[in-house]
């Protein structure tokens, strides 16, 4: 594994439904980070989540500044009205 310095925190980034995300890692302290979702086909991005479970953020890319280790939570919801020859 890579070895964490003091400097630097460790982003987690934990995905619920179906989509891909960007931006986990080590990175230093007190700097900028940027986290990106992108949701499957049939998919729609619904969050970031923190460990609480509080929407911190409804955009795709998600930009904080970095203080200390964090666990966050990309949500992605099933697009119902995307069902072809579904639905009303």
């Amino acid at each position: 594994g890579v070895t964490q310095s003091a400097n630097q925190a460790r982003v987690t980034i934990n995905v619920q439904g179906n989509g891909t995300v960007t931006g986990a890692g080590l990175h230093t302290i007190g700097s900028q980070v940027s986290v990106n979702a992108s949701p499957a086909t049939g998919y729609l991005f619904d969050g970031w989540y923190n460990q609480s479970n509080v929407k911190v953020s409804a955009e795709r890319e998600y930009t904080f500044t970095l203080t200390d280790n964090i666990e966050l939570v990309a949500k992605f919801v099933y697009d119902a009205s995307d069902d072809p020859g579904e639905g009303d």
